[in-house]
């Protein structure tokens, strides 16, 4: 029994330790081809972008996971806990998407010719 749980958090410690390799890997790859390749500015921008979505992406299944937990021991359900958080991030995202709008008629994104 004791050998099972064992090999359990094992098992459970290598699929932690790749999904954190797969996350990270994308800013390790971005940086050495931006180092080691001639890329276009543009190519290099949409690796160097996918890896900062990938880790603000694993920053925010932690936040979530852990805000959910909080709300599941202060008696909600676990429906009503994801249901408070996924609103939480639409509401944010709405409010990130129309203050950039109004920040760029404003003169606040820096144009290049």
């Amino acid at each position: 029994m004791r050998s099972e749980a064992a090999m359990s958090d094992l098992r459970d410690i290598v699929i932690v330790s790749l999904l954190g390799f797969v996350t990270t890997s994308s800013s390790i790859v971005g940086a050495a081809l931006g180092l080691y390749t001639p890329l276009s500015k543009r190519m290099l921008a949409c690796v160097l972008a996918f890896a900062g979505g990938a880790l603000i992406r694993g920053l925010a299944i932690e936040l979530v996971f852990k805000g959910a937990q909080e709300l599941h021991q202060q008696g909600f359900n676990a429906n009503a806990a994801w249901a408070f958080i996924g609103s939480g991030f639409a509401v944010g995202s709405i409010i990130y998407y129309f203050t950039s709008l109004f920040l760029d008629q404003k003169g606040a994104a820096i144009r290049y010719r």
